[in-house]
């Protein structure tokens, strides 16, 4: 990741909830999901847990495998919601992104529950890091972060967990590594949660066009991971491929700026109008 110290991130706005930094892998040595068997998913999971089990940061965190969180529990059900896609074949009820709902379709939900086990290390505030195992992809680093923490500092410690483990996979067996994607991109995903007064009707044609100018993807009130009842909107990018992992968080936070702007100026022409009248 080049020049990613050049990249502005807007920490002073208090409407800027949290951050959340997602960056996929696929390993040498299983197919897609479309194309794997349970025995893959099975020896994938094995793999993984085993590679995780000796790096130094494993102590830190839990691990946790779905199919025995499926049982119905308060730290079960809490464990599923806060480590684990929504995968519910029988759920209607419409709360699934597009990206998992694209996840599905294409069967990345084959096998479910079987081979997912994620291993996640809570800290203070919204600050957190998550290691999936065979969901969206073969493996999935999630770090969520306050505005006020360095992105470059975010960067960096993904990065080192990144590069332990794959240390660890050859240790384990020669043949396991990272599939290199090279410069089409690696699935990055950046999520930023904005506080939306509610006096500000932020679902407005002028708020698509600074998204579609930045390539970014809008979720109403409640998001994909939030209360209906909250004021809160989710902000990620559209395109996770085909696009450098630096230009993607630059077109984001360039945009973000942009819609803070936006929701300020929206503010102050509400208090004028209320003022008016």
């Amino acid at each position: 990741l080049e020049n990613i110290s050049d990249i502005k991130v807007p920490s002073c706005d208090p409407s800027i909830l949290s951050y959340r930094l997602s960056l996929q892998r696929s390993i040498i040595g299983y197919p897609l999901h479309s194309r794997m068997t349970s025995n893959q998913y099975m020896n994938l999971e094995n793999d993984m847990r085993a590679v995780l089990s000796n790096c130094s940061f494993y102590p830190l965190g839990t691990i946790h495998q779905l199919k025995g969180l499926l049982k119905k529990s308060p730290s079960g059900e809490e464990a599923l919601r806060k480590y684990f896609l929504h995968i519910d074949d029988n759920d209607d009820d419409g709360i699934k992104d597009e990206q998992t709902q694209f996840f599905i379709a294409s069967g990345g939900s084959n096998f479910w529950p079987l081979g997912r086990s994620t291993w996640a290390a809570p800290r203070e505030g919204f600050n957190s890091i998550q290691i999936r195992i065979n969901q969206i992809d073969h493996l999935e680093i999630i770090r969520n972060f306050s505005p006020s923490e360095p992105l470059l500092a975010v960067i960096q410690e993904i990065i080192s967990f990144l590069n332990e483990i794959e240390q660890k996979l050859k240790t384990l067996d020669g043949n396991l590594t990272y599939l290199k994607t090279m410069n089409i991109g690696t699935g990055l995903r950046i999520t930023g949660v904005m506080e939306v007064p509610n006096s500000v009707n932020f679902k407005m044609i002028r708020v698509a066009e600074v998204a579609d100018s930045f390539s970014l993807r809008i979720n109403g009130k409640g998001g994909n991971h939030l209360s209906e009842a909250d004021n809160r909107i989710e902000i990620s990018n559209r395109i996770t491929f085909g696009i450098g992992e630096a230009d993607i968080l630059f077109q984001f936070f360039e945009g973000l700026k942009n819609l803070i702007s936006l929701k300020q100026s929206l503010e102050v022409d509400h208090v004028r109008f209320s003022l008016k009248t």
